[in-house]
C-alpha cells in the first residue's frame, strides 16, 4: 500500500521507472505526490515515468493541483490511468 514516504522513496530510487499503479492508495496526498514529480527537488523519474495510475476508490485526497504537477514536471507522462479528473 503506498504513502507519502513511499512516493519519495520511489522518486529517488527508480529513475527509470516507467509505469506505477498507486490507484485506490488512501495513504497518498498532495505532498506525496509533489515528491514524485520532483517539482521541489528533481529526479530522473521525471524523464522516465508515463503510465501512473492514481484513480478509483481512495483517491479522494489526490487534488487538481497536485495532478497538475505531475503533468507539468513529469514530462513524458501520457496516462493517469483511472484518474476519473479528466475531460
Amino acid at each position: 500500500i503506498a504513502d507519502d514516504e513511499m512516493l519519495g522513496a520511489i522518486a529517488r530510487c527508480l529513475t527509470q521507472l516507467r509505469y506505477l499503479d498507486i490507484h485506490g492508495s488512501k495513504r497518498i496526498t498532495p505532498e506525496g505526490l509533489c515528491a514524485l514529480s520532483g517539482s521541489v527537488s528533481p529526479t530522473s523519474l521525471c524523464c522516465s515515468l508515463q503510465h501512473l495510475d492514481i484513480g478509483g476508490a481512495g483517491s479522494e485526497g489526490i487534488t487538481v493541483d497536485s495532478v497538475a504537477l505531475l503533468l507539468v514536471h513529469l514530462r513524458k507522462l501520457c496516462s493517469l490511468g483511472s484518474y476519473g479528473h479528466v475531460g
